[in-house]
């Protein structure tokens, strides 16, 4: 990548005097490049008597960068003509220029070495509220290869992209699997159509985890998991820090591997995770175990995934003024299904060749998202 000219990111600006009211086409359909539809990859399709605001017109190949939230790396290339016109949300910086090939723009616009400079001019109190604004971006220099070049480059990018989009997409599939199969063997909880034993929450689960202060010694080095450490619906652990990182100072809980982590703030989240491995947890986290040998460890933590305890939980929840939370008390009665050991101990066998599964599938995941992270890397950090 040694050939090739830097070009000030103005350089490359869409000139912001394409603006229409599609309020005045009110039966006219638009395809709109909204924020809101880039998760999707598709534009919105809409009448402008719907749509409130002026838009920019865009331009097949143009490339879209948001300005709101920047945090989230979104880039965006208009895709060709449907016969509507074209229309942006005022959000998106708009980039169009005969120098760059769009792909090749979208993958520098979120790489590393731009991002960095990107970030550095954003304004704001947080969250949906941080905003860029083009004129404080427009010195930032991105490397323009020849255009066969960039070509190139993007189509590597892109081949190594959609494998990591087919590994991710197949890990979702995935996790639909199991409480499926939940479903399949033990059918309706809310109905209790196969007829299963019932008994209250308290008699076969129990909350206990001793507290302990993190700042002593033997703690410090130990995970500190809280509720953003859990991945909503599928329980995986996301980023956590040591207890010493996160400088922790009120006692928390110890776990073990008998454990199942049930977050108590906001429910309906359903926040459940099995970290199996000695740490410490938020006070906001309620660590759950099986009590007695009607129930199995894995049926315990699907129960707690299911739809039948998030919807009691969030009924409980959300009936607070304030945080929606659930207490130790409310939990103690409410009911819990026992089929038989055996019906339980066939589900822990199909659950534990699906987890077999799917950490085969996280790691060819991993290694998709470390490739395709290389890629970009080679394609736009400067050589040492």
């Amino acid at each position: 990548m040694s050939v090739g000219t830097a070009a000030a990111i103005g350089e490359l600006m869409a000139p912001r005097f394409g603006f229409v009211d599609p309020s005045r086409f009110p039966d006219e359909a638009f395809d709109l490049y909204s924020i809101a539809a880039f998760d999707s990859g598709i534009p919105e399709v809409e009448v402008g008597g719907n749509i409130r605001s002026t838009k920019q017109v865009v331009r097949p190949g143009d490339v879209l960068l948001s300005g709101i939230a920047p945090h989230i790396r979104r880039a965006w290339v208009v895709n060709k003509d449907r016969g509507r016109r074209l229309i942006a949300s005022g959000e998106w910086i708009v980039f169009r220029s005969e120098k760059f090939y769009p792909d090749y723009l979208r993958h520098a616009l979120v790489a590393d070495r731009f991002y960095a400079q990107f970030m550095r001019t954003v304004s704001g109190i947080g969250g949906s509220l941080l905003r860029v604004r083009p004129a404080q971006i427009t010195d930032i220099e991105i490397f323009l290869p020849p255009l066969p070049e960039q070509q190139r480059i993007a189509k590597l990018l892109e081949q190594s992209d959609h494998l990591r989009r087919i590994r991710h997409h197949a890990l979702e599939l995935s996790d639909a699997f199991l409480p499926a199969a939940f479903v399949e063997l033990f059918g309706s909880l809310s109905a209790n159509d196969r007829g299963w034993r019932v008994v209250p929450f308290k008699n076969v689960c129990a909350i206990d985890a001793p507290l302990v202060d993190p700042r002593k010694t033997q703690y410090r080095s130990l995970p500190h998991i809280g509720g953003d450490s859990i991945e909503s619906v599928t329980g995986r652990l996301l980023n956590y820090r040591t207890a010493a990182e996160d400088g922790l100072i009120s006692v928390k809980f110890l776990i073990g591997s008998e454990h199942v982590l049930f977050s108590r703030i906001r429910p309906k989240l359903r926040k459940v995770s099995t970290p199996n491995m000695v740490a410490l947890c938020s006070a906001d986290i309620y660590p759950i175990r099986a009590k007695t040998g009607d129930l199995n460890f894995n049926y315990l933590t699907s129960f707690l995934r299911s739809d039948y305890f998030s919807r009691i939980v969030s009924n409980l929840a959300e009936s607070r003024t304030n945080i929606p939370k659930v207490n130790r008390e409310e939990l103690a009665d409410i009911p819990v299904f026992l089929p038989p050991e055996k019906d339980q101990r066939k589900f822990a066998s199909l659950a534990q060749r699906h987890e077999g599964l799917l950490a085969r599938q996280r790691e060819a995941l991993r290694q998709a998202d470390h490739l395709f992270q290389t890629l970009l890397h080679c394609a736009f950090e400067p050589a040492a």
